[in-house]
């Protein structure tokens, strides 16, 4: 009997725990990952005729009317708008690959140890053209003119854009990092929450630093989003904390908001915030009537 037991809590958890979801750059997109099958809705880029028709999915990122997910044998397969350099440029050997992240105008991924990178290197900013010692990385950040890598040791490594201020991070080893644009926020092994880039004044990290204090020395922090103007923090127990500019209700998180596992905070079009339940979305703030209408792409997508 307890056998049977175990069997159907690891069945269920295994289910829910299938469940992912993602947002598109800058159009209005809205993907969720269940059972292995990226489903969307929105615009038609990547709902009908540029979706992955795959099976066996395991995780994905989008950019902007592209998306790159790995399959179940480790396989990297990129899709969308046909003429995006993402997905023109995209391995030949697609295989092998562990871990994959997309930005605007590059992807990267990670293949036994190595970082590879294709798409526009904009301006030759070097952001697709990692370090060439680069070894033991085990998970790979893009954004809009940089990239960063984090180590099997934690430390991480950026590159690309000298402008942005993220190829200096202010922190050596970190067990979380997010990116967006000119923005870099990471938690460290001490629990140190520390930001950088040219966006973040000294008087707005101190700021950053002190209204998420409280919640990091409580929780145990499992995620890090950054948007244009806002920041969120998670925890395993399904705790929020956000953060930035509340013009469109974007820091009026609901009462009534289930257990978080996971929050995604819209492009500069949208500007919202939604978070992931364990069989539900929940989205608020954005401009116009953008969270009831995302709130509802994700949610018909998982019914």
């Amino acid at each position: 009997m307890n056998k049977i037991l175990i069997f159907i809590v690891i069945f269920f958890h295994c289910l829910s725990s299938s469940l992912d979801f993602e947002f598109s750059s800058f159009v209005q997109n809205a993907c969720i990952l269940k059972n292995g099958i990226i489903k969307c809705a929105g615009d038609i880029e990547l709902k009908s005729k540029y979706q992955l028709k795959k099976r066996g999915v395991t995780s994905f990122k989008l950019g902007s009317g592209t998306g790159c997910a790995i399959i179940n044998d480790n396989q990297l397969k990129c899709w969308g708008y046909p003429g995006n350099k993402v997905v023109l440029n995209q391995p030949k050997k697609n295989k092998g690959y562990a871990q994959v992240d997309v930005s605007r105008l590059h992807a990267c991924a990670v293949k036994k140890g190595r970082v590879n990178c294709w798409g526009i290197d904009f301006n030759g900013f070097g952001f697709t053209t990692p370090p060439e010692k680069l070894r033991k990385v085990k998970k790979v950040f893009t954004t809009d003119f940089n990239t960063c890598a984090q180590l099997k040791d934690n430390s991480i490594r950026c590159w690309g854009a000298d402008f942005t201020g993220i190829i200096n991070p202010e922190i050596k080893k970190v067990k979380l990092l997010a990116l967006k644009s000119t923005k870099a926020c990471a938690i460290n092994i001490q629990s140190k929450l520390r930001c950088w880039g040219i966006d973040f004044s000294e008087q707005e990290r101190k700021k950053i630093i002190k209204h998420f204090t409280g919640f990091i020395s409580q929780y145990e922090v499992n995620q890090i989003a950054i948007g244009n103007s806002n920041i969120c923090l998670t925890s395993l127990s399904g705790r929020i904390k956000c953060y930035g500019n509340n013009d469109y209700g974007n820091l009026k998180i609901p009462s009534d908001l289930k257990r978080v596992k996971k929050v995604l905070i819209a492009g500069p079009a949208h500007l919202g915030i939604c978070a992931q339940h364990l069989n539900s979305f929940t989205c608020w703030g954005g401009r116009k009537n953008w969270s009831q209408k995302v709130t509802r792409y994700l949610n018909n997508l998982h019914h």
